[in-house]
Formats: structure tokens, sequence, C-alpha cells
């Protein structure tokens, strides 16, 4: 899978997450994971993308959930021994101001 399937612009992204917040204002906006997780999951050659599954907490906070995924894009079983959470949430632990947060 190529990157570029992915990749949209900052206007696009600048709108879709504009459209987030004006729809749960209440919300966590972003969440932070380090380079660390990310390099753990992909270091298995067999896993060739990370899939994020949302989750919510007994508070009612969503999370994401991200675990390896294979060349098809699911993650089976043995892919699961490894799944990464624990994340930074924004608010409070936000970037500076730019288009996609503001």
């Amino acid at each position: 899978m190529s990157n570029s399937q992915h990749e949209i612009n900052i206007t696009e992204a600048s709108q879709l997450t504009a459209n987030y917040r004006n729809t749960y204002p209440d919300k966590p906006i972003a969440e932070y994971f380090s380079r660390d997780a990310f390099e753990a999951l992909l270091a298995n050659p067999a896993i060739t993308g990370i899939r994020i599954y949302k989750g919510l907490d007994e508070q009612g906070v969503e999370h994401s959930v991200m675990v390896g995924a294979i060349q098809n894009g699911s993650s089976d079983e043995d892919d699961l021994n490894l799944i990464m959470e624990l994340s930074k949430m924004c608010p409070p632990y936000c970037s500076s101001e730019n288009p996609i947060n503001s």
C-alpha cells in the first residue's frame, strides 16, 4: 500500500477536524502516540500497516487502540500480541495552535 493513498491537503484536514470540533465540542480533539509506539508495531516485517480501533473508557472518553495489520488490512490473533493505547490526550497535551487544531 502506498502512502499517497492516505494523503490529504491542509484544507481538507482543517475542514475534517473543524467538523469534529464543532460536532463534539466537549471531546478530546487529538491523541499523541510516540514514534516508538508506531515503530514497535511495525517492527514485524509481516505487518504492513496499523489498524486504529475506537475505544471508550468507563468515563465515556474515547481512545484509539492501535494494532498491527497485515497486507490485506486484517488483524489476526497473532498480530494482537502487541497493542498500543496509553496516548496523551489533547487537551491537555496539545500542540501549538495550527490550522488542524484551531
